[in-house]
C-alpha cells in the first residue's frame, strides 16, 4: 500500500495540452509559466524564433514559429500540436494582432 495519490500517477498522455500564442509578452509568459507549473503540456508559438526557443528551453516545452496574425500559420501550428500530442485542450492567444477569423478557422480544425 502506498500513500501517493492518483494525481501523482497521471500518465503523460492524459495531461492537457495548451497552445500559448505570443508568449514573449508579459501576459503570455505568465500564462505559460503557470500552466507548466500545473503540469499542463504547453506548446509556445510566436514569430521571434530565437527568443521563443530560449523561453521554450527554460520551461522545457515545445514551440513553433508562426505569424500570429496569419490564420494559415495558426492552423498549421495547431495541426502540428495535434500530430505531436493527439489533442489540443486550450489555446491562449495573447497576441495584439488577434484575428478572429483565424481563430474561427482554427476552431474548425479542432472539431
Amino acid at each position: 500500500m502506498t500513500n501517493e495519490s492518483d494525481d501523482d500517477h497521471v500518465r503523460e498522455s492524459d495531461k492537457p495540452v495548451v497552445l500559448v500564442i505570443d508568449v514573449l509578452g508579459h501576459q503570455g509568459c505568465v500564462i505559460a509559466q503557470n500552466l507548466t507549473k500545473q503540469g499542463v503540456r504547453v506548446v509556445l508559438a510566436g514569430s521571434h524564433g530565437s527568443q521563443l526557443a530560449l523561453v521554450a528551453d527554460s520551461l522545457g516545452v515545445h514551440f513553433c514559429v508562426i505569424d500570429a496574425t496569419d490564420g494559415g500559420d495558426i492552423i498549421d501550428c495547431i495541426q502540428m500540436v495535434l500530430r505531436k500530442f493527439g489533442r489540443v485542450d486550450g489555446i491562449a492567444h495573447c497576441s495584439k494582432g488577434l484575428l478572429l477569423e483565424a481563430m474561427r478557422d482554427s476552431n474548425k480544425v479542432l472539431r
